[in-house]
């Protein structure tokens, strides 16, 4: 393996690239500067991009709506003797229908996008303080509880990043 210079100097040195000249080559002007284009456009990430976010939303509701909607009975096991299925059947079934909502909305752009984002962290966090009061409640079994309180932590922690999101 030979050594060369590039990879034996520590300090990044600059590559001279010509500019194409206008028109020249199929050329337009000189190329866009990388870093002005950077900073122009800051890259978005998964936790900060609002139609990602609305779509993980929307994959994470229709996931658990579609069990709540199928298995009532054994969701509801989980849950707690308390817990009637056909709450458990009416939940998941709530939550397919927002679910293919938020699915659509999400391709939406501007406002529209930003307000059922706005929508979606506020039930988010209203889902997540909702379980935090039937918890104290008492209207889950131990492990029930624990099951709704990781959802709720999903649900909420969801909402926060929802609203940095459109801030």
């Amino acid at each position: 393996m030979a050594m060369t210079s590039e990879v034996m100097d520590p300090v990044p040195r600059p590559v001279h690239r010509p500019a194409i000249a206008a028109g020249a080559a199929g050329g337009t002007g000189p190329p866009e500067d990388p870093m002005t284009t950077a900073l122009a456009h800051p890259t978005r990430t998964w936790t900060t991009d609002p139609a990602g976010l609305l779509r993980l939303d929307a994959a994470v509701c229709g996931l658990t709506g579609l069990l709540a909607a199928a298995a009532p009975s054994a969701v509801a096991d989980v849950l707690g003797p308390d817990v009637p299925p056909s709450v458990v059947r009416w939940v998941g079934a709530a939550l397919v229908v927002w679910a293919l909502d938020a699915a659509l909305l999400s391709r939406t752009s501007g406002r529209l996008l930003r307000r059922t984002v706005l929508l979606a962290a506020g039930g988010n966090l209203a889902w997540e303080a909702a379980t935090v009061v039937l918890v104290v409640l008492g209207a889950f079994s131990f492990g029930g509880a624990a099951l709704a309180l990781a959802v709720g932590a999903l649900a909420g922690g969801l909402g926060v990043l929802q609203l940095r999101a459109v801030r």
